[in-house]
């Protein structure tokens, strides 16, 4: 990249390729932030920034410009994806709904973490992984 002596380092625009390249050389990982991980995931940023904010998901803060953001690298996105599951991916999966997800989890005394209210309801319920197998194999209480 070549750009003008004159020139402000926050003008030049940077290949993303190459960041990466040089990230890993470096042992620095990517980092994504909620807006970005909602948008390749399908989750709600409000439920995203929710789990950041309880610290199930591991982030930091940082700016991002003049916005206070979460910054969520490759490696804590992957520890989150083996530690939890989101109960309305599931849902989506397997052909049902999260209100019968999350009352089949009660009736086998396993509790969901994460959530946040909407309205009259909640959102952003998740599963953590080792209790996944409670609902498929164990008779409701």
């Amino acid at each position: 990249m070549v750009f003008e002596e004159a020139s402000k380092l926050g003008h030049a625009l940077f290949d993303e390729d190459e960041i990466d390249v040089l990230l890993k050389q470096h042992g620095g990982a990517r980092a994504w932030t909620v807006g970005d991980i909602a948008a390749f995931t399908g989750w709600k940023s409000e439920c995203v920034a929710g789990w950041c904010e309880q610290g199930l998901l591991k982030a930091t803060k940082a700016k991002r410009g003049s916005l206070e953001v979460w910054q969520v690298t490759e490696e804590a996105l992957a520890r989150f994806n083996q530690e939890f599951r989101v109960v309305s991916d599931l849902a989506k999966e397997g052909r049902t709904t999260s209100r019968k997800i999350l009352k089949s989890c009660a009736d086998r005394v396993i509790v969901t973490v994460g959530s946040r209210p909407a309205g009259s309801s909640s959102r952003g319920h998740l599963i953590r992984s080792c209790d996944l197998a409670r609902i498929l194999i164990s008779p409701a209480a």
